[in-house]
């Protein structure tokens, strides 16, 4: 946006000169820092050219990729464990280690706006969607399947069980009366609170669940009118002569 233009519907902060001069508006979630990923910037853009948005690869297939790809000090990316090694062995462990922190790494990079602005390319986060299952996607559509609501509600739910579990072995007879209803209050107070982040969950799954059917179906749109310019433009494709007598 411009100068002198208002935040959208839903906020944002508008920043200023100092004078009372609207430069630019700032989203409610932030601009991306200029450093962020920065350094990782050219694997992530390697990886890209080889597993490009929409594109579903395994475990095994990140491994060998990064295997064969070096950092800027010329080392593998990853170091593959020896075949046949254990699941349980601390090697394997490590390993997966290693294979969780590169992909974060590659995740911040590839989902700065840095990638679109500066590289032309489609920003990217690479998302677990099964076990051992890897998705390349924009960053609209890891928005859209996230299921972030979901997990809030669920880690609501998990923190609420434990501490029910804390004061199931809380000795309650030690304690004096007003400390008993104190618990009682933060307790039922925890509980309403996780009710509305379930109840709230709910309704945000059911918009996130909209926007990635309008999102398929932009991208459906997008691809129809790619078929149709590539008919357009093949040799099979009779196009008009302007000098025939029967063009109209």
């Amino acid at each position: 946006m411009g100068k002198n233009m208002v935040p959208p519907s839903g906020g944002g902060d508008v920043g200023g000169d100092g004078d009372g001069v609207v430069n630019a508006v700032v989203p409610r979630w932030g601009k991306s820092n200029d450093i962020r990923g920065a350094k990782w910037t050219r694997v992530a853009l390697e990886f890209l050219q080889d597993y490009p948005v929409g594109q579903k690869l395994e475990a095994e297939d990140f491994d060998k990729w990064a295997s064969l790809h070096f950092d800027d000090k010329g080392n593998p990316l990853i170091k593959l464990p020896p075949s046949g090694t254990n699941t349980d062995d601390d090697a394997w462990k490590a390993h997966l280690h290693r294979r969780h922190e590169l992909r974060y790494r590659i995740n911040r990079a590839g989902a700065h706006m840095r990638i679109r602005t500066q590289y032309e390319k489609t920003p990217f986060v690479v998302d677990t969607v099964a076990m051992g299952v890897f998705e390349v996607r924009s960053p609209e559509q890891a928005v859209a399947l996230s299921g972030a609501a979901e997990k809030i509600a669920s880690l609501t739910k998990t923190k609420k069980r434990q501490l029910g579990h804390l004061m199931q072995s809380t000795d309650w007879d030690a304690l004096p009366e007003y400390e008993k209803m104190m618990a009682e209050n933060i307790y039922s107070d925890i509980d309403e609170f996780a009710f509305y982040i379930s109840h709230k969950s709910d309704f945000i799954e059911r918009k996130m669940s909209a926007l990635n059917v309008r999102l398929k179906r932009l991208a459906d749109n997008a691809n129809a009118s790619a078929a149709s310019a590539s008919k357009l433009l093949s040799s099979d494709y009779d196009v008009p002569d302007p000098d025939d007598p029967d063009f109209d």
